[in-house]
């Protein structure tokens, strides 16, 4: 017998083709009004017809400024954070088996942490609104999968 979706699954994902559509198209440069950004959400990173990154947040203008703000830390710059991991390994920088803390604190760390955080700064900012939070979360999931984001993880911590 085959099991159908089950009602309220249905309900919560049923404007995802709508949500996908806007979060594609709706950008918010740097500088953008603060008060025209979807508050609760929804949003990426892209570079050109790349995306870099999905998240979710019940405050994306905050957000979109933690990500590139060269004074955030790591748990708040996470994004700039993994891309700059993945630099300073490719130039050889052993960063496998240090917590992110650990990492963010070396010092030969630091100016790849601030490029990355300066280059997220000028990538294309999407967002979308959604203020249920199980919808929300499941959006996130299906533009991240949708978008082929490079950098979403949804794994356990």
């Amino acid at each position: 017998m085959k099991q159908e979706l089950h009602a309220s699954f249905r309900r919560l994902t049923r404007n995802f083709p709508e949500l996908m559509e806007r979060i594609r198209r709706d950008t918010f440069p740097q500088g953008y009004p603060r008060a025209k950004i979807p508050e609760k959400g929804v949003y990426a990173f892209r570079e050109g017809a790349v995306t870099w990154y999905v998240g979710r947040s019940d405050t994306i203008p905050r957000r979109f400024g933690q990500h590139t703000h060269l004074g955030s830390p790591q748990n708040q710059a996470s994004f700039a954070y993994l891309l700059a991991r993945d630099e300073a390994e490719a130039a050889g920088m052993q960063v496998r088996g240090l917590t992110r803390k650990a990492l963010a604190e070396k010092a030969d760390f630091t100016p790849y942490f601030d490029r990355a955080k300066a280059r997220v700064g000028r990538m294309t900012r999407h967002a979308v609104e959604v203020r249920d939070p199980t919808e929300q979360a499941l959006f996130e999931i299906y533009a991240a999968l949708a978008l082929r984001s490079k950098y979403s993880d949804f794994g356990n911590h």
